[in-house]
């Protein structure tokens, strides 16, 4: 899912096909039918601020894939991958970070 970082709302939710050769937007939840676009997550400042104090905790190192959950307790760090997924095609980031290489590429040439 995509996820707006100021807000906490999603942005974009996507799954793989059926066929396992690439991924589809999904607009509503299969089950309770709600709209995925602007849902909000509970406890997103709290959430980014575990994230953060994490991230403090494991320097020098500077990026971190940090799984973090939501849950009616409250919240809390499941792990952190210093490998990790890269944004992909469903969120949208991949393709921003392209025209981004893209952009730069042209300037040095």
């Amino acid at each position: 899912a995509g996820i707006d970082l100021n807000t906490g709302a999603l942005t974009t939710v996507g799954i793989g096909t059926s066929d396992g050769r690439g991924n589809q937007q999904v607009q509503v939840h299969p089950d309770t039918k709600i709209p995925f676009r602007g849902f909000r997550l509970p406890c997103w400042s709290e959430a980014c601020a575990v994230a953060r104090s994490a991230a403090l905790k494991v320097l020098p190192l500077r990026t971190v894939g940090w799984d973090v959950a939501i849950t009616p307790g409250g919240v809390s760090i499941v792990e952190g991958n210093v490998w990790y997924d890269p944004p992909n095609c469903v969120s949208g980031a991949g393709r921003s970070i392209l025209e981004m290489l893209n952009a730069d590429l042209k300037k040095v040439a």
